[in-house]
């Protein structure tokens, strides 16, 4: 796997663990309520 691939999934996987978020944040849920989980 290249540099190139390895850097576009780590992309993809915090556009999702964020896309996540967001929906959680929309349904009124607090779990992750100031956890900026997805970050590195």
């Amino acid at each position: 796997m290249s540099v190139w691939q390895v850097e576009e999934q780590n992309w993809h996987d915090s556009r999702q663990k964020y896309k996540v978020h967001k929906i959680q944040v929309m349904e009124g849920s607090s779990t992750f309520c100031g956890q900026p989980f997805y970050r590195a």
